[in-house]
């Protein structure tokens, strides 16, 4: 008579790991081919938003084009590394903005800083004087009806025109580059500002 084997407990738990490792294997397979499919339009979405951004900054200039510069690129990075902590803010990208007649015109950051619900990222534009050309707000999460408000025109407009280091009104005494802060929305409105002043810092030590 053939003797009838005994499940262990271990048999069990040891066939549900060996399952539930194969599932996890095939999932993580699908999720790679859907990844390496789909990498390359979220690339160019990425790139273009990017780009309209940088238009958005340089909309008072006609015939510009941006160029990306990848020895600049590299550049920001070891900047990051020594300043960002000072200046409560990172550049992530740069791109030079040249005229019609192919002269640079100034150049074209995205920064972001902490705000009250993540990070700001913006786009900002700094010509060769060293003035801002523009901003524009890429990305952010701030409260609807307070820090959201840091998209409105009315806000961003602030900012041009100005150079130097950007204060908030009431913050800092005798600054002749104040804006005016978003009501009940200072993180956002330091966020913005931060993100801001890194890419005015960054371009005055490249000229």
């Amino acid at each position: 008579m053939a003797k009838k084997r005994i499940r262990r407990k271990g048999d069990s738990l040891l066939r549900d790991g060996l399952v539930l490792c194969a599932v996890a294997a095939v999932l993580g397979l699908i999720l790679a081919g859907v990844y390496v499919k789909t990498k390359k339009s979220i690339d160019n979405a990425s790139d273009e938003a990017r780009l309209t951004s940088y238009e958005n900054v340089y909309k008072d200039y006609d015939g510009i084009e941006f160029e990306e510069d990848k020895a600049l690129n590299e550049d920001i990075k070891e900047y990051d590394a020594k300043n960002s902590e000072n200046m409560k803010a990172y550049i992530d990208n740069i791109a030079v903005a040249k005229d019609s007649a192919g002269s640079v015109a100034g150049y074209a950051f995205i920064a972001h800083s902490a705000g009250h619900s993540g990070n700001v990222t913006i786009a900002a534009g700094v010509d060769t004087a060293g003035t801002v050309t523009g901003i524009d707000i890429v990305y952010m999460n701030e409260t609807a009806g307070l820090g959201a408000g840091c998209t409105d025109e009315s806000f961003k407009e602030q900012f041009k025109g100005l150079s130097d280091r950007i204060t908030i009104k009431g913050k800092d005494k005798g600054s002749d580059n104040e804006i005016d802060g978003l009501t009940r929305a200072t993180e956002t409105s330091e966020a913005v500002v931060n993100a801001v002043n890194i890419c005015l810092d960054y371009f005055s030590g490249i000229n």
